[in-house]
């Protein structure tokens, strides 16, 4: 039956090539066999409706169903007395048959597809929701499919399917990295920096790196506060200048009022990586990882020095001599006219600089296998779901999208929030009521999007300060800000506090 779409030629070929049909010619059989063609096609089609997962009562409501379908009717009639050559001469109702007519059969009342059974219209809708038991991925879903039952554009209909399910949507693993992008070397020392905080042995510090040079400056920071770290980056700027961009994490330190002001009173712009993606900042992260290196040295200044009178891979220079025309004195002999001032070449330091991060995209791109994810427009319905998260639980509708950095702010039930491409994607489920409440201090609240910038501000429903409530009972609750209950340990019940 598989051969009645093709047309088949003959060809003549000597008999001493075809062994065993020449010598099987040469001994026929006594006793010819009538022509049972009717009978063999009658039992292929019996044992393909034997084998397939379908019971009789079933089968018989297919069998019904097949009989009260126009449609099927139509393509059963088509399929007993020929179908036209051309599509054009074909009924309306049957034209989505046309490509899989040679592959038609009909075997007591039900339409065949190769050996699948053709499902009525009224029945689809409840086989593909058992096609989807399991909540299998699509490709699963058309395998099982592919074993059983049939009917046009079933494949498209799998696919939409397991597109609007809520609990595959859910279950779907962490979208792939895309293709990297690397920042373009500055046109002078100290334009762009990236600044971020971190800790070692229980002490907090600042990692300011640039751009441009690599030069790095550490500060040790008393607290975490504002104030400290705008204390420390006027330090630095006394020293350097004021930059034209900072770039930072969404930390509370960079993204509160005190920050902000102090931003626009020295006149820079503040640009922030997409929450809870580090390599946005890669600048920083590298500046902490050599900070944190240097500070476990017995010597974290002779370390400091040496990594600023140490050449730079990218550039081929050392962060002193990009940051300041000439290199600087260390315990390591060297002759006095070297350390004379000399600018290094510019278009080399670039074009090294270029040809480095190239590399480094090229290996990157080929080690996460690595693809671009397409763009989202605003009123796209999105779950969100972060690398260490196990589910795409969260929804929200897309306010705004920006390609060039990757990031998009969503506006979901916990507020708008803003998120890395990666971490975002496109669903076509039904939307649910969006209710805006606080969000975590963890998460930033932003007005006034634009391409060229993000600009943060803070949750003013938020105070800075633990909040203390009165509990039904009387006593003092403590609530800190990210909404955590401060509870005491049962060990102080029994104190009892001096007067």
């Amino acid at each position: 039956m598989r051969l009645r779409r093709f047309n088949v030629y003959s060809e003549y070929v000597p008999g001493k090539q075809m062994v065993v049909p020449d010598t099987l010619s040469r001994s026929p059989s006594k006793h010819s066999d009538t022509d049972n063609t009717v009978e063999e096609i009658t039992i292929y089609v019996n044992s393909v409706l034997e084998t397939k997962p379908v019971s009789d009562h079933k089968l018989e409501q297919i069998r019904r169903e097949t009989d009260l379908d126009n449609e099927l009717r139509l393509v059963m009639n088509l399929t007993k007395q020929g179908w036209p050559d051309h599509i054009n001469s074909v009924p309306e109702g049957a034209r989505d048959y046309f490509s899989a007519r040679s592959e038609l059969s009909i075997f007591e009342g039900i339409l065949l597809f190769r050996d699948r059974i053709v499902i009525p219209g009224v029945l689809r809708s409840e086989i593909l929701e058992t096609i989807h038991d399991g909540h299998m991925s699509i490709s699963k879903c058309r395998e099982r499919a592919a074993t059983s039952v049939w009917w046009p554009g079933l494949s498209k209909e799998i696919a939409t399917k397991v597109a609007n399910c809520e609990i595959c949507q859910a279950q779907r693993p962490t979208q792939r990295k895309e293709p990297l992008k690397t920042t373009t070397l500055p046109e002078r020392p100290w334009q762009r920096i990236a600044a971020d905080l971190f800790e070692i042995d229980d002490k907090h510090y600042i990692a300011v790196m640039d751009y441009f040079s690599r030069y790095l400056e550490i500060a040790y920071l008393p607290s975490i506060t504002s104030d400290q770290v705008i204390g420390k980056l006027k330090n630095i700027f006394a020293r350097w200048g004021i930059p034209e961009i900072l770039f930072t994490d969404n930390g509370t330190q960079f993204t509160s009022q005190t920050f902000r002001t102090f931003a626009k009173e020295y006149n820079f712009m503040q640009l922030f990586s997409s929450p809870h993606y580090p390599q946005a900042n890669g600048e920083a992260e590298s500046g902490v990882k050599i900070a944190k290196h240097i500070l476990k040295q017995p010597d974290i200044f002779k370390a400091l020095m040496a990594y600023r009178s140490t050449p730079i891979a990218a550039t081929g220079v050392s962060p002193a001599e990009l940051i300041m025309g000439q290199r600087i004195r260390t315990a390591l002999p060297t002759l006095d006219k070297t350390l004379n001032p000399r600018w290094p070449d510019i278009n080399t330091i670039r074009s090294h600089d270029e040809d480095t991060k190239e590399r480094y995209r090229f290996y990157f791109d080929k080690h996460n296998a690595v693809r671009p994810l397409p763009s989202l427009k605003e009123g796209e319905r999105v779950l969100v779901k972060l690398d260490n998260e196990n589910l795409w639980k969260d929804t929200g509708v897309i306010k705004s999208f920006d390609p060039d950095q990757r990031t998009c702010v969503i506006e979901t039930p916990r507020g708008n929030i803003r998120r890395n491409r990666r971490h975002v994607k496109f669903t076509s489920s039904k939307p649910q009521n969006l209710k805006t409440v606080d969000i975590p201090v963890t998460d930033t609240l932003f007005e006034n999007f634009d391409n060229d910038s993000f600009r943060a501000v803070e949750n003013p429903n938020q105070a800075n300060e633990p909040k203390t409530l009165q509990s039904g009972s009387g006593t003092p609750t403590t609530v800190t800000r990210s909404g955590r209950t401060v509870v005491k340990p049962s060990r102080f019940n029994d104190f009892i506090p001096l007067e």
